[in-house]
């Protein structure tokens, strides 16, 4: 599932493209939200996919961001979090536990352009 945030007007719009194990997208998904930190922004699309994931009942989850912060945070072999996604980054450990498999890839913003196109404001 490649997620991402953007900003616009002090309002960040997030998005999950949910992919099949063939790259092939079955459903897209996007979400106002209230405030306008980036970081919390992408956070916050990363623990939707994961609440997505579990209520359309996925065994395995692949989640790919271009929030390196938030990747390094969940992926990381500590718990260390950015005070400002703390929450959020235990909720998404959380829910993380739920799956067979789960993992969180960084990947490059070219790598991540559909999920950016469907999260840019309309």
């Amino acid at each position: 599932m490649n997620v991402d945030a953007t900003i616009s007007n002090d309002r960040a719009t997030i998005a999950v493209v949910a992919r099949s194990h063939r790259e092939i997208i079955v459903n897209v998904w996007t979400k106002p939200l209230e405030y306008s930190n980036p970081t919390v922004a992408e956070a916050s699309a990363i623990w939707l996919a994961l609440e997505l994931a579990k209520a359309a009942n996925f065994e395995s989850v692949c989640i790919e961001s271009d929030a390196k912060v938030c990747i390094d945070a969940l992926a990381g072999p500590t718990i260390e979090f950015p005070w400002k996604i703390r929450a959020l980054a235990l909720q998404s450990l959380h829910l993380a536990s739920c799956f067979s498999f789960c993992s969180f890839n960084w990947v490059r913003r070219n790598a991540n352009q559909v999920a950016h196109a469907v999260a840019l404001p309309r």
